[in-house]
């Protein structure tokens, strides 16, 4: 792995920076959740403007995703299991790949995925805000 990453291989440096953002988020996670400390100030888009964010929905979505509840993630934002589904197919390809020594291919992060995703976060937007301002409720 050190080698790929000595190679200037994008895919190996992200797959590091993943490694240890990943420990840092369920360190900084369980330490939050564990001294209560998480401040509820709110969505300032949403004080700001009424309507629902690009990423309102992710935090629960996230969290019904980590407890099993697929549909549930799904429903609140899509992007979440998304981007939750495409991390576990990037890790296993790039750890066969380091395994290998470069010898296979892996999943490499670029355009055709980083596309599809931003037109989940936009149509989800869309489709809530369409919904709130109805007086129509999703949830």
């Amino acid at each position: 792995m050190i080698k790929l990453i000595h190679d200037n291989d994008s895919d190996a440096v992200v797959y590091c920076i993943g490694i240890v953002s990943v420990f840092l988020v369920a360190v900084s996670f369980f330490t939050i959740s564990a001294l209560h400390i998480m401040p509820d100030i709110g969505c300032a888009f949403r004080n700001i403007t009424g309507l629902y964010c690009p990423g309102c929905g992710g935090t629960r979505s996230f969290v019904y995703l980590i407890h099993g509840h697929i549909i549930k993630s799904l429903a609140y934002h899509p992007f979440v299991p998304y981007v939750f589904t495409i991390a576990i197919m990037f890790y296993i390809s790039q750890t066969v790949r380091f395994i290998s020594k470069g010898r296979t291919r892996a999943l490499h992060l670029g355009m055709p995925l980083i596309i599809p995703g931003a037109a989940i976060i936009l149509l989800n937007w869309i489709v809530r805000n369409i919904f709130l301002i109805a007086g129509m409720s999703l949830f």
